[in-house]
């Protein structure tokens, strides 16, 4: 698999992140949908404050 490397808010950002860090998380550690909530709910947090060009966000 590739690594591709997006700067920047796209639509889909929120699901990806929460997504990946859902599944490598419950592959190694064995968490639970409690943790893939937290994850998006925080990151959708993150991002309703996100400005263009005043941080980085990056989505790998």
């Amino acid at each position: 698999m590739q690594n591709v490397i997006i700067t920047g808010y796209y639509p889909g950002a929120i699901g990806d992140v929460t997504r990946c860090h859902a599944i490598y998380y419950y592959e190694n550690w064995g968490f639970d949908v409690t943790f893939e909530s937290q994850v998006g709910r925080e990151l959708s947090e993150f991002l309703s404050r996100f400005k263009e060009g005043a941080g980085v966000f990056m989505d790998l």
